[in-house]
């Protein structure tokens, strides 16, 4: 994962802990308010931010590989595809994508 989207993923962290919190809640009243106060959550506890963000995306990345190697079959052949990059893809080779192309202009 990028750098970026793990930055956005510690922020949103430090953001949902800060609103987890009544008193921290409570003391914001503008959106410069509740940037200082995550802010301050990021710093304070950076290292048990980034564990957190790293255990979600390591589930994320388990999970995503295991439904996209068991769920995805070739529609002609039926066998699983292995190592597909997207989710919506539907034939295991460039050959039996083509075969499904011909028969429907049938």
């Amino acid at each position: 994962m990028t750098t970026s989207l793990r930055r956005k993923l510690m922020r949103g962290e430090a953001i949902r802990r800060v609103l987890n919190r009544a008193a921290d809640r409570a003391g914001i009243c503008s959106l410069a308010d509740l940037k200082a106060a995550y802010t301050i959550e990021l710093d304070e506890h950076r290292a048990e931010i980034a564990a957190a963000v790293e255990h979600a995306m390591s589930r994320h990345r388990a999970v995503s590989q295991s439904r996209r190697d068991t769920h995805l079959r070739c529609v002609i052949c039926d066998r699983p595809i292995v190592g597909a990059k997207r989710a919506s893809r539907r034939y295991c080779s460039a050959a039996h994508r083509q075969r499904a192309y011909r028969q429907s202009r049938l």
